[in-house]
Formats: structure tokens, C-alpha cells, sequence
């Protein structure tokens, strides 16, 4: 009979313990979450201010400010990469993008040729952080570091990178974390930063999805849970302009909206189909970086950068016919080939007929989806961040 007593006490206090030690981590991971974001949130804010210095010799404001937009764009992708492709660009490497020069164009002298100004520090940032990935790998080329860096966990290896490489108010933000927070749990050789579960962390610079639907039903092909025209106006209405884009030189603005947005209200937007006659497709909002941990569960159940989810950076954001500056004469100078343009909503063939489309709702970074097809809502644990959301 003791025996039995002591059985059941010992797994009453298992149970309790157990418990108390949940708690504990969730406590962990909340604070680490936030801890992080705050950090990313303000190294984002002060590298979105960043200006470009500009021409005297440009007169076309429409040039000026569609410039700084994609610079600015691009810029960020090159210091907060989000994947390995982010990184890739302008490595030389077969297959990789070309970073051209950001669309100014300035002479050396009056009546010599037109060269390319100001693209440097975007393609030294790639570089730098090649070069950190090189040594942490220790390999010799960036080829070889490539091919041995696997995808699985690239959103978590590369916030690793990004902390390593980084700095607030004069401290590394390496220094915020532990031992216990760095990891490497697919055992490629880069470094993750992990939840108290010990699952690396998801780490979302553009998680235009997550914003447009966050929100899990069991039966995505239920018409009646997908999310309305009025809905997604209202959401991005809330979310405010984009703070990167304030006089809307975004090139999806030019093309045609669908201003009956009141006699479509109640139309569902099909997550599973490009249908470019819907407003709301055609419209950027503010977007802001986010950092989330999969909670106990370890399961996200959020659509994460990758093929056949959402897109990655890859060779054909590219666009074409981009207007550069008016020279002194009044002509209309253009850059000689396409420039590289980060897409953070990926709503409209942007960039050239080589593009593959726009992409579904259920397809872009960050929305809620049952990922794993197992018909359970594995995002309801998920620990996103109090601050900015």
C-alpha cells in the first residue's frame, strides 16, 4: 500500500514539477522574444533613415524619391538578410543576382559617359556577411559555404548573424544573449539562436502575410473563412502607409486601381488565386521585422521563406525601364539594366515577364496556415512580441 502512495505522490510532483517547468520556459521565451525585437526594432528603424547622397545634377523628384524607395529597400535586405539568398546577392556565385547600381546616373566630366553612382555600400554588406559565414564554415569560397549551408533553419542562422554583426547605443547585440540561446540544431555549422525549448527562432524581416492573415482555420478551402476585400482594406488602413514609401513611388502605384471598392466589399479575396482586379493587392502598408518562437510545441504553423512557401529573394526581382534623372538638357536618362528591387508584398508582376507572379494570401511571409496539414492549430502556442504589434 505504501508503495501505491508513494507511486502517486512522486507523479503528482512529476506533473507539478513538469508544469513549473513549462511555465518557466514560456516566461523565458516571452521575455527573450521581446528582449530581441526591441533590439531588431530599432536597429531596423535606424537603418531604414539612412540617406543616399544624390547628384547635383538630378532635377526629376519623381527619380529622386522612387530611388531612395528602392535603395532604402534594398538596403535593408542587405543588412538584415532573412535568408540565404538575401546574402547571395551579388556574390558572383552561378545562379546569384547582380546588385546594379542604384538608379542615379552621374557624369565624370561634362560630355563623358554616364556611370552608375552609390551602389557600393549595399554589395560591401552582402560581402561582409559572406565573409563572416566563410569563416564560421571555414571554407575558402563562398561557393563551398553555399552549398553546405542547408535551408532548414536559415531565418534563425542568419538573426544569429545579424546579431553578431551588430550594434546598439556602442555594445555588440551579441552580449544579450547566453550560451544557452545559441545552438545549431541541424548540424550544418552556423550558429541558430533558440528558444528555452531549444528550437531555433523565426526571424521575419517583411512578414507581410503574418499582418493580412493571422488567423488559423481548420478547412482553408472554406470559402467563408477567408478573409474579405473590407477586411484586408480594413487591416491595412490600421496599419498606416508604408514609412519607407510616404509619397507612394512604389511601382505597383501605377498601375490601375479599382476605386469600387464599396460595391466589392463583400467579395472574398481567394487565397489560392492572383486575382489582380482586387484594391487591396495594388496597395503597400507599414510593415514591421518580427521575431517569433514556435512555443512548446515547437511547431510554427506560419508560412516561412522558403520554395513552395513564401518567396524567397531570388534572381528575377528585377525592374527593367527604370527612370533615373533628368540631365541638364531636360533629356530623360534611364538606367542601362534592371535594378534590383525587394519586394516585401509580392502583389503585382513588378519586375518583369522572367517574374513568377504575384503570390496567393496562404503563400506570403508570415501567415497563419495549417503548414503541416495535420488539421491542429499548432500556431496557438506561437510567442510573438508585445512591442510594435
Amino acid at each position: 500500500m505504501s508503495f501505491v502512495i508513494i507511486s502517486i505522490i512522486s507523479g503528482m510532483v512529476a506533473i507539478a514539477l513538469s508544469g513549473a517547468q513549462r511555465q518557466a520556459n514560456d516566461t523565458r521565451a516571452k521575455a527573450l522574444v521581446d528582449r530581441l525585437n526591441l533590439s531588431m526594432l530599432r536597429l531596423y528603424e535606424e537603418e531604414s533613415l539612412r540617406r543616399m547622397a544624390l547628384p547635383v545634377d538630378v532635377k526629376d523628384g519623381e527619380a529622386v524619391s522612387q530611388a531612395q524607395l528602392i535603395f532604402k529597400r534594398d538596403w535593408l535586405r542587405a543588412i538584415l538578410p532573412n535568408n540565404r539568398a538575401d546574402m547571395d546577392v551579388g556574390s558572383g556565385r552561378s545562379g546569384s543576382t547582380n546588385v546594379l547600381g542604384i538608379p542615379y546616373r552621374q557624369q565624370d566630366n561634362p560630355g563623358t559617359r554616364w556611370t552608375v553612382a552609390n551602389e557600393a555600400s549595399r554589395a560591401l554588406a552582402s560581402q561582409r556577411y559572406r565573409q563572416r559565414v566563410m569563416r564560421t564554415l571555414n571554407v575558402g569560397t563562398w561557393d563551398l559555404a553555399w552549398t553546405e549551408w542547408t535551408p532548414e533553419h536559415e531565418s534563425a542562422e542568419c538573426l544569429y548573424q545579424i546579431f553578431a554583426s551588430s550594434t546598439l547605443d556602442g555594445e555588440p547585440l551579441l552580449k544579450q544573449l547566453r550560451t544557452r540561446d545559441i545552438a545549431d540544431t541541424d548540424g550544418d555549422g552556423m550558429p541558430e539562436i533558440v528558444d528555452p525549448w531549444g528550437v531555433p527562432l523565426l526571424w521575419m524581416r517583411w512578414p507581410t502575410g503574418f499582418y493580412l492573415k493571422n488567423r488559423w482555420v481548420v478547412d482553408e478551402s472554406d470559402t467563408t473563412s477567408w478573409p474579405t476585400v473590407g477586411e484586408l482594406a480594413s487591416i491595412i488602413a490600421n496599419r498606416g502607409d508604408d514609412p519607407l514609401d510616404l509619397l507612394r513611388m512604389d511601382p505597383r502605384y501605377r498601375s490601375e486601381y479599382d476605386y469600387n471598392l464599396a460595391s466589392t466589399a463583400t467579395n472574398l479575396v481567394d487565397p489560392r488565386i492572383n486575382d489582380n482586379t482586387v484594391m487591396v493587392d495594388k496597395l503597400t502598408f507599414a510593415v514591421r521585422p518580427m521575431i517569433v518562437s514556435a512555443g512548446s510545441d515547437g511547431e510554427f504553423d506560419l508560412v516561412t521563406s522558403g520554395p513552395g512557401t513564401g518567396r524567397e529573394t531570388v534572381g528575377d526581382d528585377l525592374i527593367a525601364n527604370l527612370r533615373a534623372s533628368d540631365d541638364r538638357a531636360g533629356n530623360v536618362r534611364t538606367l542601362n539594366g534592371p535594378v534590383f528591387f525587394p519586394d516585401p508584398f509580392f502583389t503585382l508582376n513588378l519586375v518583369g515577364a522572367s517574374a513568377d507572379g504575384p503570390r496567393p494570401l496562404l503563400e506570403r511571409l508570415g501567415a497563419v496556415s495549417d503548414v503541416n496539414g495535420d488539421r491542429t492549430d499548432n500556431s496557438a502556442d506561437n510567442i510573438y512580441p508585445v512591442l510594435g504589434f
